[in-house]
């Protein structure tokens, strides 16, 4: 088995760090919440609890494997109808807090996963 050693200019989006309040991507630092659909990072002006199906279905040219949502600090759920439309229109997704999410969506991207997501940094 060989092991390959990478670093985060291997990765178009990388997270570099996490603490409450800021999300730092590829040196960037973000304060506010983000999206991020592929190499594509754009600010977000909803709570979680705002989130809609039109905000997770996007028009893009395939849909992610998953898509993660970093709730902030402490791990909240989507409402019952949501997750069944999502289901419904073939998408996965999984909540948790987003410390949790950072280093998910890092380990994802790093397996070559199509994978999008929504974070908080609060």
């Amino acid at each position: 088995m060989e092991i390959e050693i990478t670093n985060s200019d291997n990765y178009p989006i990388w997270i570099d760090s996490y603490e409450n309040g800021k999300i730092i991507i590829n040196h960037t630092i973000y304060t506010q919440p983000i999206s991020i659909r592929g190499k594509h990072i754009e600010t977000i002006d909803k709570s979680f609890q705002e989130l809609t199906l039109d905000d997770l279905m996007v028009e893009y040219s395939s849909k992610p494997e998953i898509i993660i949502l970093g709730t902030g600090l402490e791990q909240m759920f989507l409402p019952n109808k949501l997750q069944v439309e999502l289901y419904q229109n073939g998408l996965r997704v999984d909540a948790m807090s987003t410390a949790s999410a950072v280093h998910t969506l890092n380990l994802l991207i790093a397996d070559n996963r199509s994978v999008w997501a929504w974070l908080w940094p609060l």
